[in-house]
């Protein structure tokens, strides 16, 4: 029985999720956060998804089973939505650069090559009349779902103090010391997962817009889009570490 990180994640999944046959319409898992760390493509390909999708396996019966991507797994860009606010809408927001504090993500970490596909939008100019939406404040919040197969619900949803990084969600390392491969975890951190199951209701939807509640829907308040907005060609994804070009409305180009 997991008691900590991605591994228990993915043991409340197996629990309180149907699974979902291999042949389905890939959904991806949304992660929204406010810290990044040093992340590798493997690890997210082998660990951080294969934990957190629904599936069709019962696999966390033997969650230290062989460290390579599955063949029903999807591609990254595919499997993955990372919401990180760019660099215009650190600017943009109503505390400026200065509000990017919040928002601690070093240039090299935020910058690696596999992460750009994966990376969206905090705000979203496409108007889903979301009314819980806060495009132009500046997030601190850490939030996790899978899309649901309709593109309107999630297959479950996770509030938690868990950045998307080793060493908040664990990392399995094969260590002779400690007698063989163990979930290496180095922060204390705090999560609650649900699902329908769980809350006995039909689906899980956002709170007014992005999706079309019905009876037996439960509303999830998001302060983002259900569906986030894929980076387009021009925009940087917010580095804290980083001297910016263009000024604030306060006239800083940078953290203080």
């Amino acid at each position: 029985k997991e008691k900590r990180g991605h591994l228990k994640v993915k043991e409340c999944i197996a629990k309180h999720c149907p699974a979902v046959p291999s042949s389905s319409v890939v959904a991806p898992i949304v992660c929204q956060f406010s810290s990044i760390g040093s992340l590798t493509q493997k690890y997210l390909e082998t660990q951080f998804q294969e934990s957190m999708r629904v599936s069709d396996t019962a696999s966390v019966k033997n969650p230290y089973s062989k460290l390579t991507k599955p063949k029903t797994q999807p591609q990254l860009s595919d499997g993955i939505k990372i919401i990180w606010p760019t660099t215009e809408e650190i600017c943009e927001s109503v505390e400026g650069y200065r509000g990017g504090g919040s928002v601690p993500g070093g240039i090299k970490n935020v910058s690696k090559t596999f992460l750009r596909p994966l990376f969206n939008k905090w705000s979203d100019n496409r108007r889903d009349n979301n009314p819980m939406a806060k495009g132009k404040n500046v997030p601190h919040i850490k939030s996790y779902y899978q899309l649901g197969a309709d593109g309107e619900s999630m297959e479950y949803f996770v509030v938690t103090s868990h950045n998307l990084s080793k060493a908040a969600w664990g990392e399995i390392q094969n260590s002779n010391v400690h007698g063989g491969l163990r979930l290496f975890i180095r922060h204390w951190e705090l999560g609650v997962f649900v699902s329908p199951s769980l809350l006995k209701c039909r689906r899980l939807v956002p709170y007014g817009g992005g999706g079309k509640k019905s009876q037996g829907d439960l509303a999830i308040p998001l302060p983002y889009s259900l569906n986030p907005q894929l980076y387009s060609g021009n925009d940087r994804p917010w580095a804290w570490d980083e001297r910016q070009a263009t000024p604030d409305r306060f006239g800083f180009y940078g953290l203080p």
